[in-house]
């Protein structure tokens, strides 16, 4: 029961960011444990016939649309990580940037 409540989080959470589509299918395709913890791929089917994988950690992370270099889970999870260390870069450099400035 509290996996098929979490699936439709997760599908509504997929909804709102994909709108007008409609999700029409969402599994769990791959878990990745590593330094960052677990994280969870799902992968999306839409009315579209278009795919995505939803990468997810403690909460819902990002949304890779299923294709070219995304086309496997892995290279999405790639790119997620790529995401989060160019938000640390900025953030280290904004954090830097206000202690100057003080």
């Amino acid at each position: 029961m509290k996996d098929i409540l979490h699936k439709e989080q997760l599908m509504s959470y997929a909804e709102q960011l994909l709108a007008p589509a409609q999700v029409e299918e969402i599994e769990l395709s791959e878990v990745i444990s590593d330094a960052h913890g677990d994280t969870h791929i799902w992968g999306i089917t839409c009315d579209t016939m278009e795919e995505y994988w939803l990468i997810e950690q403690d909460s819902p992370c990002a949304l890779f649309r299923k294709s070219g270099i995304y086309a496997l889970a892995r290279h999405a999870y790639e790119a997620y990580l790529e995401q989060l260390e160019q938000k640390d870069i900025r953030s280290e450099l904004n954090d830097r940037q206000q202690y100057m400035t003080s």
